[in-house]
């Protein structure tokens, strides 16, 4: 494994290579901010450690294999000693922190803080709304440093109505994602850097969205399938559940009206339902709130009832290294990937991955799962 680290000022424009780095750790999640925490020996030339320099780590296989890994902005600083040696750490975020520090400052129901959209395609709007383009002269990135551009609409999410007026635009963005997947599509974003041509450059960043995988579908039916398990020796700490202690799956959407002229749809998971000869379980969903008489209102407010109230599979565990299974070369943060644990097989998605190197130069990587069904 090849890793170089290098610490460029906010624009992105090289200051040092780091290749007397003493440690360093850091971590990619899906839809949130990943951390990274740099440890630097007395050589360090403390002046450059300042606020949203950006922190590069390029990982390979070989000089030719070089991709940029992690990119993230300095947050903080600790100036310390260790046995009479001076040491120096930077600590900060991924650049999808630069949602984190804004907020929709628009006020209700104007149509930059209430929308009906495609969830992809309205996060987007967000962006674009509240950093970007549109956004007003004082809050506009797209000219900062190497820029900030926002994909084009792909329309791929869920369609979702949702107000968030003075909301922080990365939680929003989340529950927009949650939403999504509740009524039937998985949406996941981030904020990449864009490597300009010459590595004298600045760097640039693009809001991107993903549909059903952060990374490359790898699950069982796929051209390129991946497995992870105890019998691979790739998969280890692990715990399997299953909760049905909160199932609905029969649900009554109760629409406008009273008595007998009240409007109700009905929904059902029969596949649930069949697992047991004692387990129907009945809801009722309020939703007076869809207009007398929409039928396709009322059951599209039943599916989401049955989808927020399945029962609940907990699988957690630890995905790690192996010779014939190696991160960035055999598989990638996002990936789509089936997990097999305890008899049961199940798609699910590398959600996490958290890269650690100590003082002696030994690397660790782990990464977590989330189950997708």
């Amino acid at each position: 494994m090849i890793t170089e680290v290098y610490l460029d000022d906010p624009t992105g424009v090289r200051l040092e290579a780091l290749d007397y780095i003493t440690g360093f750790e850091y971590a990619k999640i899906k839809n949130a901010p990943g951390p990274v925490r740099l440890t630097l020996p007395a050589r360090f030339d403390r002046s450059l450690a300042r606020l949203d320099n950006i922190i590069e780590i390029w990982r390979g296989y070989d000089p030719g294999s070089l991709k940029l890994d992690y990119c993230g902005f300095v947050r903080g600083r600790v100036f310390g000693d260790s046995a009479g040696q001076k040491y120096t750490e930077l600590y900060g975020y991924s650049p999808l922190d630069l949602l984190r520090r804004r907020i929709v400052a628009n006020a209700a129901g104007s149509a930059e803080a209430e929308m009906t959209d495609y969830a992809d395609d309205m996060i987007k709007a967000i962006v674009t709304d509240q950093l970007g383009a549109d956004a007003a002269a004082d809050r506009d990135l797209t000219s900062v440093g190497g820029g900030f551009t926002v994909q084009a609409d792909t329309s791929d999410g869920q369609s979702i109505t949702k107000g968030f007026a003075y909301k922080n635009v990365l939680e929003i963005c989340q529950e927009i994602c949650d939403a999504s997947a509740q009524a039937g599509t998985r949406v996941y974003f981030d904020v990449v850097p864009v490597v300009s041509s010459s590595v004298t450059g600045m760097l640039a960043f693009q809001f991107r969205t993903y549909t059903d995988y952060r990374g490359d579908d790898r699950t069982w039916d796929s051209d390129s399938p991946l497995y992870v398990g105890a019998e691979w020796g790739n998969f280890q700490n692990g715990m399997y559940g299953e909760d049905y202690s909160e199932l609905k799956n029969y649900v009554y959407a109760l629409g406008q009206g009273e008595g007998v002229v009240r409007d109700i749809e009905e929904a059902e998971d029969a596949t649930s339902e069949g697992l047991s000869i004692w387990n129907r379980c009945e809801g009722g969903k309020d939703a007076r709130h869809i207009e007398f008489g929409d039928t396709d209102g009322l059951t599209a407010e039943a599916y989401t009832y049955l989808e927020e109230h399945k029962a609940v599979t907990s699988f957690d565990g630890e995905v790690v290294e192996t010779p014939s299974f190696r991160y960035g070369k055999d598989w990638n943060f996002g990936d789509g990937i089936t997990i097999a644990y305890a008899g049961v097989q199940k798609e699910a998605m590398i959600a996490k991955v958290k890269v650690r190197r100590d003082s002696d130069g030994q690397e660790t990587i782990t990464a977590k799962l989330e189950v997708l069904e």
